[in-house]
């Protein structure tokens, strides 16, 4: 397959990909916003912040550089894993840091409880095998996004089952576990 070829065979799988997810996303948030209140919205908002701004701020550009480097993927695997476990310990300390102080600057006991059970979702991404990125080098798109919707649609069927079954905030964070 040509090069163009694959320029639009990447094009047309990862928009379908970022629709579709989109799609299911806001099914998702429709029937959680039936089963959950604003409450439980708004904790879930300041769990998601305590986790995006760390992640953000340590974001090491690994992933690009292993797509964009001329040598064989494998020689930097084992690197790439150590490097992201370390930053998914690194990120869950630091979670447990603003538990307690978001806690206490928002007066709400609940979120130090949230964002202490949320701080093991780092822990887990910096065990993803970073392998994954060959699907990217190797401009398998097809396989990427079947990768992606599987986690779009498990997060999906896990949110919703949670919800009906605990009706709390709880729902909206163990699929990101």
């Amino acid at each position: 397959m040509s090069y163009k070829n694959n320029f639009y065979s990447g094009i047309a799988w990862s928009g379908g990909l970022k629709i579709f997810s989109k799609v299911l996303t806001a099914v998702k948030l429709a029937i959680l916003a039936r089963l959950l209140g604003p409450q439980d919205f708004g904790l879930f908002s300041l769990v998601l912040v305590s986790v995006s701004l760390i992640e953000v701020f340590t974001e090491s550009g690994i992933n690009t550089i292993l797509v964009q480097s001329e040598r064989k993927l494998e020689e930097y695997l084992n690197t790439a894993w150590i490097l992201s476990l370390i930053r998914g310990v690194i990120i869950s300390l630091v979670m447990v840091g603003f538990a307690f102080g978001m806690s206490g600057y928002y007066q709400e006991p609940r979120l130090q409880s949230l964002i202490l059970f949320a701080s093991i979702i780092p822990l887990i991404r910096g065990c993803i095998n970073p392998a994954i990125i060959t699907f990217y080098k190797n401009l398998k798109f097809k396989e990427d996004t079947y990768y992606r919707l599987s986690l779009v649609l498990t997060d999906l069927v896990t949110a919703v089952i949670f919800g009906f079954l605990l009706r709390n905030t709880y729902a909206l964070i163990i699929p990101m576990v």
